[in-house]
């Protein structure tokens, strides 16, 4: 199964078996998507991913940003996450 992101045209329900799945179709316009991404790759908190495998320690390139209702900390992997409170674009 092939689904494109931001299709133009609805598909009621995606799973092939064991459940639905509502599908609203595009929300956001292709220009107005474009913006809230700009917006969160500038004001948001990111940060390369981390972690110990195996017993090595790796950071990834993949940027991670955590939020949440407190602020918390999680330990994954041998690394400490410190979560950020909600931003009201969010």
């Amino acid at each position: 199964m092939n689904l494109e992101l931001f299709a133009p045209e609805r598909c009621d329900n995606v799973l092939p078996y064991d459940g639905i799945v509502q599908d609203y179709g595009v929300v956001l316009s292709a220009e107005h998507s474009a913006r809230y991404l700009e917006y969160f790759l500038q004001h948001l908190a990111w940060q390369a991913d981390e972690g110990l495998l195996f017993g090595q320690y790796y950071r990834t390139q993949r940027q991670v940003a955590w939020y949440g209702d407190e602020q918390y900390q999680y330990r994954y992997s041998g690394a400490l996450k410190q979560a950020h409170v909600w931003q009201p674009a969010l």
